[in-house]
């Protein structure tokens, strides 16, 4: 049997009804339909036998004379003008400049992978467990994306984002087309749900694992809609999703929902089922074994309420206030709200199969509780809502709009392929006008410890370092396999339970910090500015007078041991009053207002700083201040200029600049 099977087009005289014999149909009447439709039988496409009897949908007149008119067709010219806006829109949803510091060990993983032509199985990322088994669910993703860096570089990284999010989406359109919905609702509905998960867009294996979960369906809705898709074809998904990323088990919650809604509605056990253990068994064949496939559940079981992890932004809770305009409650709240009308109007039909009575669809209301729960509860699975929303929401909105109160004639194709279209960019602008986001092709690099490491090639610093697990990616991406500059952490927050928990409590308690640093034998801190919430290791540096400050700029500090290794560029190089953290630089703040000695002595040291980077807003705006303080209104503009060009969203400093260039009258500063 199949089940939600195609829908017919719309722009016919009437919509094919399930019952309907073909070619009975005449002009200005409605087709018969029986009073009992049977539970397997799909409210739209009545089931005849081929002459090899096998069962396949049929579409009734009106719907091949749509077709032969052309109408909503995806060759149709105003559709596909449309579907060019919406890729064009999608793609430039995700051209924003990449931050995420997670990559640089993608690629470096990657670059190990094609140069040993193996896929390393130890802990070589990281000192404190180097050489330990190691289990890296995304090995897949860093093969494929290391040839692209290393051919391309920043563009051949923009060509993935681009072309992920384009194919991902397109799938999906695909799908909702398969399920029954024409017109444009499909391309429209993408447009969104691309904005919506534009957040997660960064060069990450989860860009695999959307792309996975698109396929997936598309396979599943084919097999639904009387396509010869057998039940296995899903397996080489699952085996792709398995070695590219550890969300893998989102493919089994979808194949299971299809399984279930396939079972029941044929009354029968479904072929799907044997695609689960035969899934699992393929899915063992990966560099790491039945740990690969164990791994989401280890993580939910026993990892997942570690403090280090629950402070993982990515893990937490969607905050409402931050994500109203970007399209995530239309998903969140619209698929559930559509399901559920759907249901409602099939339920209030009795079971008829008429023009009001869509089918029930069991493996949509499964996937909806599914994906909506799992995405309200963490942020990184909004981009698989958004491609799993997209064919039952597109499907369900084109049946309300077609068979719902108040239903009318489609307005012509092209009307409304121009309406989408200008729906979709105003939905982009919307967006864009309150994000934060830096756009353009290219690597925002403030937001790396770039002049760090670069300070610490200068120097020759070696030794055993402290840094903040999400800033590892970019010095292991450096100075790899160098054993002296290994991080402390890599991006997966690699070591031990103990080691994670000393962590998280030397952030907040000086004594903690004291017995971890020494237990630890720290020689180096790379500490990224500005701290995490609640860090207050800087503040700790800074009074530990066994430790030196000697570099700073908007992305990174290091203190360096005044005895040991180091001691020679801790005596030649300590800054002597700048701090790193807040609390002497609430204290220094207040002595330069009443000390014009101490000023001077404090812009020596603010005026190194820029020399040894150019990433230093911050040195900029303390140079202002002192500057207004001096009466050098000039300087002052000149460091504002810089600070609000790096810093666009300080208002107050950007009304500070026009003050101040309001009374040298636009005069060049000296």
């Amino acid at each position: 049997m199949l089940s939600g099977a195609r829908e017919e087009r719309q722009g016919g005289a009437s919509p094919g009804l399930a019952g309907a014999r073909p070619g009975r149909e005449r002009a200005g009447r409605e087709p018969s339909f029986p009073r009992r439709a049977h539970a397997w039988q799909n409210p739209r496409i009545e089931r005849t036998r081929s002459p090899k009897g096998r069962a396949r949908p049929t579409v009734s007149a009106p719907v091949r004379a749509a077709a032969a008119a052309g109408d909503d067709r995806w060759t149709h010219p105003a559709w596909l003008a449309a579907a060019v806006v919406v890729a064009l829109c999608a793609a430039a949803a995700v051209t924003f400049q990449l931050f995420d510091t997670d990559f640089w060990q993608h690629l470096l993983v990657g670059r190990v992978i094609w140069e040993r032509h193996a896929v390393p199985t130890r802990e070589l990322w990281s000192w404190p467990t180097y050489g330990a088994p190691d289990l890296n669910a995304s090995w897949g993703f860093e093969a494929l994306i290391w040839p692209l860096w290393s051919a391309g570089g920043v563009l051949g990284l923009y060509l993935w984002r681009w072309g992920s999010v384009i194919a991902t989406f397109a799938i999906a359109v695909a799908a909702a087309r398969r399920m029954g919905a024409r017109g444009v609702t499909p391309l429209l509905v993408a447009a969104i749900a691309a904005i919506a998960s534009r957040q997660r867009s960064q060069v990450r294996p989860e860009s695999v694992a959307a792309l996975m979960l698109a396929i997936e369906i598309l396979l599943l809705e084919s097999r639904r809609a009387g396509r010869r898709v057998p039940a296995l074809a899903v397996v080489p998904v699952l085996w792709i999703w398995v070695n590219t990323h550890v969300s893998y088990h989102l493919g089994f919650i979808t194949l299971g929902a299809y399984a279930i809604d396939e079972t029941i509605t044929r009354r029968r056990a479904s072929a799907l089922w044997l695609a689960v253990p035969i899934g699992l068994a393929v899915g063992l064949l990966n560099p790491f074994g039945w740990h690969a496939l164990w791994e989401p559940f280890r993580y939910f079981l026993f990892d997942r309420k570690e403090k280090i992890f629950t402070m993982i932004g990515e893990l937490q809770p969607i905050v409402w206030s931050i994500n109203w305009r970007n399209g995530v409650p239309l998903l969140a709240a619209g698929w559930p709200l559509l399901a559920l009308a759907r249901l409602t109007r099939g339920a209030r039909r009795g079971g008829v199969a008429g023009p009001g009575a869509p089918r029930f669809d069991l493996a949509e209301l499964l996937l909806c509780a599914a994906f909506v729960t799992l995405t309200v509860g963490g942020v990184r699975f909004i981009g698989m809502l958004a491609v799993a929303a997209v064919p039952f929401m597109s499907r369900d909105l084109a049946e309300w709009t077609a068979r719902g109160p108040g239903a009318r004639a489609p307005l012509p194709i092209a009307v409304r392929a121009a309406v989408a279209s200008l729906a979709a960019i105003a939905a982009l602008a919307l967006e864009w006008s309150g994000s934060d986001f830096v756009p353009g092709v290219g690597i925002e690099w403030r937001s790396y410890p770039v002049a760090a490491c670069d300070a610490i090639a200068a120097r020759g610093l070696r030794g055993r370092f402290f840094n903040y697990y999400h800033s590892g990616g970019y010095p292991l991406f450096r100075f790899w396999p160098d054993p002296g500059r290994l991080p402390f952490m890599d991006i997966h927050a690699t070591g031990t339970r103990d080691d994670r928990r000393a962590f998280i409590a030397a952030e907040r308690d000086p004594a903690a910090w004291r017995s971890f640093a020494e237990a630890m034998r720290f020689d180096i801190a790379l500490l990224t500015r500005p701290a995490p919430a609640g860090d207050r290791i800087a503040d700790f540096l800074d009074a530990d007078t066994s430790w030196a400050l000697v570099f700073l700029d908007d992305a990174a500090v290091i203190f360096v041991r005044r005895r040991g290794a180091d001691a020679a560029v801790a005596a030649r190089d300590a800054y002597a009053l700048v701090p790193a953290g807040n609390a002497r630089a609430a204290l220094l703040g207040a002595a330069v207002v009443r000390d014009p000695a101490l000023r001077a002595r404090v812009r020596a040291e603010l005026e190194r700083q820029l020399r040894e980077s150019p990433y230093n807003a911050l040195a900029h705006r303390l140079l202002a201040s002192i500057a207004l303080l001096d009466g050098r209104l000039g300087d002052a503009r000149d460091h504002l200029r810089i600070v609000v060009r790096d810093l666009p969203r300080e208002i107050e400093l950007r009304r500070t600049l026009a003050e101040i260039e309001r009374r040298l009258g636009g005069a060049p500063g000296p």
